[in-house]
């Protein structure tokens, strides 16, 4: 099977470019998002069925990657649904699969701050407004 990867598609010309080249033991690279001022993008890079890391990478002219990529470090297994704040924070959850928290980071992938809200799904973000919606079963 091939490993799955985040690609630029580009809609007026249907060019299609991998972002991302996926990294020796991992199955795959999924849930992109790119930074409002369109420098970063983050993904979740999955280890196994029950391990994934949130990963970012600083992006140039024509949203080429400018550099390898680096994982934003968390105490938990698992991580999704990364969405990037109009303040260039980036917000995830992490956590076990039954058990996921939601997370913030700052621009360069530091300053990790455990928000205290458990969710149960993804995540999504106004840009306009700040507000953040989540899933959670309290």
């Amino acid at each position: 099977m091939k490993k799955l990867l985040t690609y630029r598609f580009t809609v007026d010309t249907a060019e299609r470019r991998p972002l991302t080249a996926g990294a020796v033991n991992t199955d795959a690279d999924v849930d992109s998002a790119i930074s409002p001022d369109g420098r970063r993008l983050a993904f979740v890079r999955i280890i196994t069925l029950y391990s994934s890391r949130v990963m970012w990478m600083p992006l140039g002219a024509e949203y080429r990657p400018a550099a390898q990529p680096r994982e934003i470090g968390t105490p938990e297994p698992v991580t999704a649904s990364p969405v990037w704040s109009n303040k260039a924070d980036l917000f995830f959850t992490a956590g076990a699969t039954s058990r996921m928290l939601l997370y913030r980071a700052n621009r360069a992938g530091h300053a990790l701050v455990n928000i205290h809200i458990q969710t149960s799904g993804g995540l999504a973000l106004h840009r306009k407004n700040g507000r953040l919606l989540y899933t959670s079963g309290q």
